[in-house]
């Protein structure tokens, strides 16, 4: 059993190594269609949506009261979101003939799509970072506040 896992998944991880980076790139270039402005608008927009909302969807995953199942289904759903993000990272840090060739299609047909996906990343964190320190900050002061109200005065 395992050694047919290993016969297929070996073959599929070097063709989709291959194959996504150089798909993903030409979709893009597809779109932005050598336009910087396509591509800064474009790029932070996948950039900070997909970002967003992997974060909000693992937010749910971890919460104190979810089932096992529950937390496996949006782990798996932060997961298939953050798949633009991935693909986009895959053509800049890979090291594969993919990659590279991923790379060369966007600086041609997706100019500054690469470096506004990782500010829209950036944004899209520092946002929901806030949101939850102030969520944080606020539950905890309601707590403070209860348990002030409740405490015997004397």
């Amino acid at each position: 059993m395992i050694f047919a896992v290993i016969v297929i998944a070996v073959p599929a991880y070097f063709l989709l190594a291959a194959f996504l980076p150089r798909w993903w790139a030409q979709t893009i270039g597809d779109q932005v269609q050598q336009s910087f402005l396509t591509g800064t608008m474009l790029g932070g927009g996948i950039g900070f949506v997909f970002t967003a909302l992997p974060l909000l969807a693992t937010r749910v995953a971890v919460r104190k009261n979810a089932s096992l199942v529950g937390r496996a289904f949006w782990a798996v759903v932060a997961l298939l979101l953050a798949v633009p993000n991935l693909l986009t990272l895959i053509v800049v840090l890979g090291s594969g003939s993919g990659a590279h060739a991923g790379q060369r299609i966007m600086d041609v047909l997706a100019p500054a799509f690469r470096g506004a996906t990782l500010v829209g990343v950036i944004l899209a964190a520092v946002l929901l970072l806030a949101i939850q320190a102030l969520s944080t900050t606020r539950t905890v002061s309601r707590r403070l506040r209860e348990r002030k109200a409740a405490a015997p005065s004397g």
